[in-house]
């Protein structure tokens, strides 16, 4: 089975790949990352709450991540200022497609019409000021679930992930693109909190 399979592997490669392979090969270590992350932060949050009822907890961030590979300025002659910069793009690219994907399966998953269930009015208002800010992003909000706010602000979202994704870092004040983390962290828990609510 798979141990024959790592004993028959070589061990060294017959051309010595480039740092952008290198990169490319690591991202395999964030599929099991993307899965795992989120349950241990659940796991803590769930401790927390089973050790002290009643209390809210915000749980910080303690774990963060980084790759020498494409950045390492430790003598390897192939990692130069374009390499590195080429190196942020692709990783840039990689959690933007997957916060994307998400995205998606979110919206397929709240599905909840607004008939039977209270959406807090902050989202209802960021979910108007969005479309009325960034009018092609507006018809298919209309077009797309109505009476289904969780998705309208989810095919917000996904719009403005997408235009993140195919921005540079230089953006115009049209573009819904996110300029920061925090802007797509505040979209998400004002879901967070209207289910909660």
């Amino acid at each position: 089975g798979i141990l024959d399979v790592l004993w028959e592997t070589e061990l060294l490669r017959p051309n010595r790949p480039s740092v952008i392979d290198e990169v490319n090969r690591n991202l395999f270590v964030i599929d099991s990352l993307w899965q795992v992350i989120p349950r241990l932060y659940r796991d803590m949050r769930e401790a927390f709450a089973a050790s002290y009822p009643g209390e809210l907890f915000e749980t910080p961030v303690f774990l963060r991540f980084g790759s020498w590979i494409g950045g390492d300025r430790d003598g390897n002659p192939f990692v130069d200022a374009d390499i590195t910069r080429k190196t942020l793009h692709v990783l840039r690219l990689e959690a933007l497609r997957r916060h994307i994907d998400t995205c998606q399966e979110l919206s397929d998953l709240l599905s909840v019409s607004m008939r039977h269930h209270l959406i807090m009015p902050a989202l209802t208002k960021a979910r108007n000021d969005a479309t009325r800010r960034w009018p092609h992003i507006a018809s298919e909000v209309a077009r797309r679930h109505p009476g289904e706010v969780y998705r309208q602000w989810l095919t917000v979202v996904y719009h403005r992930l997408q235009e993140t994704s195919a921005a540079d870092l230089i953006r115009d004040e049209a573009s819904a693109a996110y300029r920061s983390a925090d802007e797509l962290i505040h979209d998400i828990r004002m879901i967070a909190e209207s289910l909660r609510a």
